[in-house]
């Protein structure tokens, strides 16, 4: 593998049976031992690590608040993978250990170079998940933004235009408008355009002439058509519609 894993562990025997079992899976893993949070500290800014075993008693300080302080808020995570060692299987301190950060938790009276390996595997590929995941939530969010703008943009050039411009959808219900159309309509019914079809506004006759030609638009690609439109103050007006 070729692995940097850090033990954090204050019993030089407890930090002997880990690293054993350690080379035990691999040879090649590179294993950094620190007795307190301050030397692990030292050996975090100096290292970067794929794994690091972190025992919850410690003399200066337990693994929680170790945990607590290396934690990023902002990447959700800390800056390598955990798995918390703990003498007994103390559930608000594997809900904990897992809350801020730690991947897995391992109780050392089942130390061995299979349940180690586990761990190992297991923390890794739960930490690159979220890792990955919060990389694509941030992609998704910038993109979200972007869209954003850029549909601002394009409803300001819009509803500069003159002309009755809307979108439909395969259902003929309006998705989009522009301010020409939505003028077309009184204040009191224009929240009733977007996500409607707006026939039942018209008489049976004047509905199939709009229905006819959106369909020939669906399934021909365009269609275009001279309609005349009763607006809702009485007055009729003469359209050239291109759909």
């Amino acid at each position: 593998m070729g692995l940097n894993v850090l033990v954090i562990d204050d019993n030089a025997a407890d930090r002997l049976i880990i690293g054993r079992s350690l080379s035990k899976i691999d040879k090649e893993i590179s294993v950094y031992e620190a007795d307190c949070t301050q030397e692990a500290l030292e050996a975090m800014q100096n290292t970067s690590f794929d794994c690091i075993f972190l025992d919850y008693m410690l003399p200066d300080k337990d693994g929680i608040t170790f945990l607590k302080e290396i934690y990023d808020e902002g990447a959700d995570s800390t800056p390598f993978p955990v798995v918390m060692l703990t003498g007994y299987g103390s559930e608000s301190v594997i809900t904990d250990s897992i809350e801020y950060g730690a991947q897995f938790c391992l109780i050392k009276d089942n130390i061995s170079p299979e349940t180690l390996n586990i761990a190992l595997v297991t923390s890794r590929k739960t930490y690159d998940l979220k890792v990955n995941l919060a990389h694509t939530q941030k992609e998704l969010e910038e993109r979200i933004v972007e869209l954003e703008q850029s549909q601002k943009f394009t409803d300001l050039v819009l509803n500069t235009i003159p002309d009755f411009i809307f979108v439909k959808d395969s259902e003929y219900k309006i998705l989009r408008a522009n301010k020409a159309f939505m003028d077309l309509y009184p204040e009191e019914m224009q929240d009733k355009i977007i996500g409607y079809t707006t026939v039942e506004n018209y008489d049976p006759q004047t509905v199939d002439h709009f229905l006819e030609y959106d369909q020939v638009a669906f399934e021909e690609g365009s269609s275009r058509t001279y309609e005349d439109l009763k607006l809702q103050d009485g007055r009729t007006i003469n359209i050239d519609t291109t759909k």
